[in-house]
């Protein structure tokens, strides 16, 4: 599998081998044996990205094991314990960050805040949040409010879960963890005694001013600016709220001083800032159980229905095109193709990705809009986009009809970045 990047590239967050915004897709480099390679050494599986840095997890085909790489910039600490503190690395390197008590546990999810790293690690039972970098507005989630001195960078370090129970638990499981440039959102599934239904509560730390850990209540009328007066942040996770069964949590995303959180029943939990108006004050029904919510800085886009039915809406600031429509578009609707099926939604730091394909065909295609400065749309050029258009991916497709040898297996954005996992396939045969 390969790995193509586009877009900022400041502090060779690409993995291209310098430090040049790149304007069309070009492949990722991974330090193999000392040696950089375009081929990835495993399945590409998740991308996380902070300011200036990417986390990249890989799936090892030959033996199932997974392992984290890391670009970037490394100045806090934000690339693990392997690299020496203000080391920028050009390639993707193999990263360090388990510690000796972790032995058995193998890593799950990676996620990025603005110089802050998170993972989640699995174990027989229980789950566990690590964080290493920059200590701002408390993300390490440990408690402290301190930034560490330089020479404690290179620290991991667990984010505290257990003061979230009134009584042990007997499994618990991270359901979802979503990090914003400042804040940290994470559903938690857990239960108290053998026999009991499992429960979920939404938890948060880090920047908390504008409301980002308080669920927003349009029934009340809190200004933003009565919210910036709050707390400025929360080190220590809090508990924002829990549900019990049927219902659950089946989709989260966080901008940079908002959240939402999708529930099965079709309804929208909004936390957070509506200064861009930005949070689409939605109630939905079980007739809206596909719904699916993203987050960019300052915008939010909800999909109802599946692939081949989805109505695509958008909702907050749009000075860069980040709405991909009109203001006065009727029901805030995206328009595209009424041939094309969305697959997915994949919001950047202002811009954004979606992918589906046109009349079932197996064929992936990539649409984007959005700001463009550092050609993270990889059109080539860094004019902003307003409406959607067709991000050309050098012919990869999902198919593998003869004559085509590569396709699209999954996509991601990040701070002015785009992604795209390929694998290349034997041309005439099937995927």
């Amino acid at each position: 599998m390969k790995l193509w990047s586009a877009g900022s590239n400041a502090q060779g967050q690409l993995g291209t081998g310098d430090q040049e915004d790149v304007h069309q897709f070009t492949p990722a480099l991974f330090e193999v044996n000392g040696s950089p390679q375009s081929l990835a050494p495993g399945d590409v599986t998740q991308i996380a990205c902070g300011a200036n840095h990417t986390l990249v997890l890989v799936h090892s085909r030959s033996n199932g094991s997974v392992s984290l790489w890391g670009a970037g910039d490394g100045s806090k600490g934000q690339l693990g314990i392997s690299l020496d503190v203000g080391k920028n690395t050009l390639h993707f390197t193999p990263l360090v960050i388990m510690k000796e008590i972790y032995p058995i546990a193998k890593i799950i999810t990676v996620q990025a805040s603005w110089e802050t790293s998170f993972v989640v690690l699995r174990s027989s039972t229980h789950d566990r949040i690590l964080s290493f970098g920059s200590n701002d507005f408390g993300l390490l989630g440990t408690g402290d409010t301190t930034s560490a001195p330089v020479k404690d960078l290179l620290s991991v370090n667990e984010v505290c879960l257990d003061h979230l129970f009134s009584q042990p638990t007997t499994s618990l499981r991270v359901a979802h963890l979503k990090a914003g440039p400042r804040h940290v959102l994470a559903v938690l599934q857990y239960t108290i005694a053998e026999a009991d239904a499992p429960q979920e509560m939404l938890i948060g730390w880090g920047a908390a001013r504008n409301g980002q850990l308080e669920i927003r209540n349009p029934s009340e009328a809190i200004s933003d600016k009565a919210r910036s007066n709050g707390p400025r942040r929360v080190p220590l996770p809090i508990r924002i709220t829990r549900w019990a069964a049927p219902v659950s949590v089946i989709d989260v995303s966080t901008g940079h001083q908002h959240a939402l959180v999708a529930l099965n029943n079709g309804s929208i939990v909004e936390l957070g800032s509506n200064s861009k108006s930005q949070l689409p004050s939605w109630h939905g029904s079980q007739k809206e159980s596909h719904t699916r919510v993203r987050c960019s800085w300052n915008n939010s886009f909800v999909a109802l229905g599946g692939h081949g039915s989805c109505v695509l809406r958008s909702y907050g600031r749009n000075a860069h095109g980040q709405l991909g429509r009109s203001e006065a578009a009727s029901n805030n609707e995206i328009s595209l193709s009424p041939s094309f099926g969305i697959r997915d939604i994949i919001c950047g730091s202002e811009h954004c990705l979606v992918t589906g394909s046109n009349n079932d065909s197996a064929r992936i295609e990539v649409w984007g809009w959005g700001w463009n400065e550092h050609g993270n749309l990889a059109l080539g050029h860094t004019e902003d986009v307003h409406t959607p258009c067709r991000i050309p991916t050098l012919g990869a497709n999902e198919g593998g009809s003869e004559g085509e040898s590569d396709r699209i297996v999954d996509v991601w954005a990040g701070c002015g970045t785009s992604w795209l996992a390929i694998e290349t396939i034997n041309k005439g045969a099937s995927p």
